[in-house]
């Protein structure tokens, strides 16, 4: 193998495992040595100079330059380095993927996607402390749960702290399933056999941000599909029955098989009970985005709120320790009427926004939030050589970028690089159609005159 693929499987391969504890004294959650790595590989090799690299240029040059204002505002130096780095991360991976993704490994892919099932499996069995203890695999992920142990009807983990970010990984094994089928790599029958067992994880996870990435994957893909005017209803009618049975099943296999019988309290069935309820329309909206969506979206919103509060000037790389609580108050959150917090005084300087798009905007203002929202909005619409919209498999795209949109801007850690590893695949990972040709789950005719260009 070529040392430039081995690069470049070693970087998509490590993009699964983001929680792996490299450098043990570095409290971070997340500590994606992948980014390291795309940093080597873009030093050493060269990729294409188009808008995206131009924008992910912008992203690392407001970086340093937002880390020298937070100097001089004298804020922490280490919370300002590591949020800066945690902000490069991603970028790198996904400079280093964009042009690289057809040197990526299907066999490789397949282990990976595998070992987590096997862990799945182990964990909701409760076989896996074992293996931890006996493999000390806790040096190497200290905050993975191991067992079910985290209650409320949560599932398993896998290699992460929570289930919530396994979610994420689990669509990034989704998307990257996608990738090898349409680049010809996964058979007909093997493409629904991947499909199946990335459900089943996904089932065994039981995380309210899977069913809602799923949620937004098919929506995409419907929208994607009705706008496909030549495409018969009974497709259309076919894929909606088939997303309302899985929804259907997941919420009953969750509540019932794999809960215990006496707590089913799954967050989607929860969450429907919270809205049916009277009280829940005299709360007050913060109240009411707590309910519905949980207390790390008023994070989000309090980054956003930043730029009205900042002009649009950002404080600076690291600002969340010494202002979040500040913006929170002007924006008229209390954190401190929500005990999932626990002790203020203990968390008042690691609060954050829980998105990059909302961390990165109050550090850097209108600015960095415009050439994030570029990176990514210019992913979905890339152009090739000649000037044509790859749209050959557009309902799988658009689907895709519901989840990387979402993700960026509304849910993610901040270094996490599973959406850019997303927008790389969006913008990179899909090849036009020949004349006349029709993939099953990509019916697109390439060469229609209906479809705009």
């Amino acid at each position: 193998m070529p040392l430039q693929t081995a690069f470049v499987n070693l970087i998509f391969l490590l993009s699964f495992f983001p929680f792996l504890r490299v450098v043990p004294d570095i409290e971070a959650e997340v500590q994606p040595i992948a980014g390291l790595l795309a940093g080597l590989f873009i030093l050493l090799y060269r990729f294409k100079l188009d808008q995206q690299a131009f924008a992910c240029f912008v992203i690392l040059a407001l970086i340093v330059i937002y880390t020298l204002v937070s100097t001089l505002l004298e804020y922490e130096l280490t919370t300002t380095v590591f949020q800066g780095i945690a902000y490069s991360m991603p970028i790198l991976i996904f400079l280093a993927l964009k042009d690289s993704l057809p040197l990526l490994s299907k066999r490789l892919y397949l282990a990976v996607l595998f070992l987590n099932l096997a862990v799945g499996l182990l964990q909701y069995f409760g076989a896996y402390e074992p293996i931890v203890s006996f493999f000390r695999l806790d040096l190497l992920f200290p905050r993975s749960a191991g067992t079910l142990e985290l209650g409320g009807g949560r599932g398993v983990s896998l290699f992460t702290p929570e289930p919530s970010y396994s979610a994420m990984i689990i669509m990034q094994f989704w998307a990257s399933a996608i990738f090898f089928y349409v680049r010809r790599q996964t058979s007909r029958i093997e493409f629904p056999l991947l499909g199946a067992v990335i459900v089943t994880m996904v089932l065994l996870n039981r995380s309210g941000t899977g069913i809602v990435l799923c949620a937004l994957f098919a929506v995409g893909y419907l929208s994607g599909l009705s706008w496909l005017a030549r495409y018969k209803l009974r497709y259309l009618a076919s894929i909606l029955v088939g997303a309302v049975l899985f929804i259907f099943s997941w919420t009953l296999l969750s509540s019932s098989i794999l809960s215990d019988a006496q707590e089913i309290n799954i967050r989607f069935v929860t969450l429907m009970r919270k809205v049916m309820d009277r009280e829940f329309w005299g709360k007050n909206l913060d109240e009411m985005m707590a309910e519905i969506a949980g207390k790390r979206y008023l994070t989000v919103y309090v980054g956003y709120y930043s730029l009205f509060t900042s002009m649009g000037l950002g404080y600076g790389i690291g600002s969340y320790a010494t202002k979040f609580f500040e913006v929170s108050v002007l924006g008229g959150v209390d954190f401190s009427t929500y005990a999932v917090f626990g002790e203020l005084e203990r968390f008042a300087s690691q609060l954050k926004p829980d998105s990059f798009a909302a961390a990165f905007a109050m550090d850097t203002g209108l600015l960095g939030l415009a050439a994030v929202t570029y990176l990514a909005v210019g992913c979905y619409f890339y152009r090739n050589r000649s000037g044509v919209v790859l749209t050959a498999q557009m309902p799988l795209r658009l689907g895709m970028f519901f989840v990387a949109f979402y993700t960026v801007f509304f849910h993610t850690a901040t270094s996490l690089p599973v959406p850019w590893v997303f927008l790389a695949i969006i913008r990179g990972g899909f090849l036009p159609v020949n004349k006349g040709e029709v993939l099953p789950f990509a019916p697109v005719v390439a060469m229609d005159p209906n479809i705009r260009r």
